[in-house]
């Protein structure tokens, strides 16, 4: 199956997939709009999850984390006012670039991603249990987490004040910081696939692109304290923190190691996430 057949098989999947949760949503309605929106969540993902195992590719759950903050905004909104405006804006802005990136990486239905390929050899006969638990039903409650401060601004009434423009802002730095890091990578691997990518923001970060997707998210949270505080919302983009910085990066930086020649001297000398440069002279910690 090429690619764009492949494309359009996994769009009927999510379009199916999308209906039949607007559905489920307007069926159950409990009242808690949150709780409704979390079953729905998890519901979906597990459609997918039997897509994936029907054609044996776990890849046909990337798309997810781009495309249901911009199906779920909607369970949140009921009007249309400024605060709900500037929260739709950023997310479809973010949501649509990212998804138009998957689209220009994915390969086809026949080829899944390497992590995937990873995780199903080392798990053997646990992999439906991995592959349901870790690859698909995680990340969704991470992102359900990381958007949940969302739904908090949504309904506290509040204004639009300094501190939600702000958040808006660094948001909408983070969706260009990424749009940007990913250009410069497509562009390094077209040309320079074997070597090390040491241009443009990657000079001064290993992971320019993820920098950017947490700090997106960390953006949509500043919106969320301008509209009402309450510091427990803080746990969604310190789960994204620690499912890029504990997981993603080390798998990401093992394979970077055993592939490309000089990354460990690159590591020494580039920062993980911040792409800002190392000092030139570090300072000397030692007693003179």
């Amino acid at each position: 199956m090429n690619k764009k057949k492949s494309l359009l098989v996994i769009t009927g999947i999510y379009g199916f997939t999308i209906l039949v949760s607007i559905l489920l949503f307007r069926f159950i309605n409990t009242g808690y709009v949150i709780f409704d929106a979390l079953v729905v969540s998890v519901f979906a993902t597990t459609i997918i999850f039997m897509f994936s195992a029907v054609f044996k590719n776990a890849s046909i759950y990337d798309p997810y984390w781009s495309v249901a903050p911009m199906v779920l905004i909607f369970a949140f909104v009921d009007s249309i006012n400024l605060v709900n405006l500037l929260f739709i804006t950023v997310i479809y802005v973010w949501g649509i670039r990212l998804t138009l990136n998957w689209v220009k990486t994915f390969t086809n239905l026949h080829h899944q991603d390497w992590r995937y390929d990873y995780y199903r050899s080392k798990s053997k006969k646990l992999w439906p249990v991995v592959n349901y638990f870790g690859i698909h039903l995680m990340p969704t409650c991470v992102v359900f987490a990381a958007i949940t401060p969302v739904y908090q601004g949504i309904i506290s009434n509040g204004q639009v004040n300094a501190i939600v423009y702000f958040g808006f802002f660094i948001a909408f730095s983070a969706v260009f910081i990424q749009a940007v890091s990913d250009a410069q990578m497509h562009k390094h691997r077209f040309s320079h696939k074997k070597m090390v990518n040491q241009t443009g923001l990657w000079k001064y970060s290993r992971h320019p692109n993820y920098f950017g997707e947490i700090l997106f998210w960390f953006g949509l949270f500043t919106m969320s304290v301008g509209l009402t505080f309450d510091i427990r919302w803080i746990i969604g983009p310190i789960l994204m923190v620690f499912l890029f910085v504990a997981i993603s990066i080390p798998l990401m930086e093992r394979r970077q190691l055993n592939r490309r020649d000089g990354y460990a001297e690159y590591q020494k000398q580039t920062r993980m996430l911040l792409p800002v440069p190392k000092p030139i002279f570090p300072k000397n910690r030692e007693a003179s």
